[in-house]
């Protein structure tokens, strides 16, 4: 499939375009060079930490969720985090 390959770990890697305006593109690259990180790696962590906190998950549904039936709930099962319909 297109824009799919692997990632570290041999993990299927699926890319992504975003869009940031010059003042967040521009804190995105001090902090990447803070960490020594290429942008692109600390984005994709910024948002995988963000899609496995369910008090993030929970805050964005409260303020922006339009459709009761696709609410979703994180679970911690075993350490990782899941989400129930």
């Amino acid at each position: 499939m297109a824009g799919e390959g692997r990632c570290m770990g041999g993990k299927r890697c699926v890319r992504r375009a975003i869009s940031l305006s010059n003042a967040y593109d521009l804190k995105l690259k001090k902090l990447s060079t803070s960490c020594d990180f290429p942008p692109a790696t600390l984005a994709s962590m910024i948002i995988q930490y963000a899609l496995d906190s369910p008090e993030f998950i929970m805050s964005v549904q409260k303020q922006f969720n339009k459709n009761k039936h696709y609410w979703v709930t994180p679970v911690n099962s075993q350490g990782e985090i899941t989400y129930l319909p």
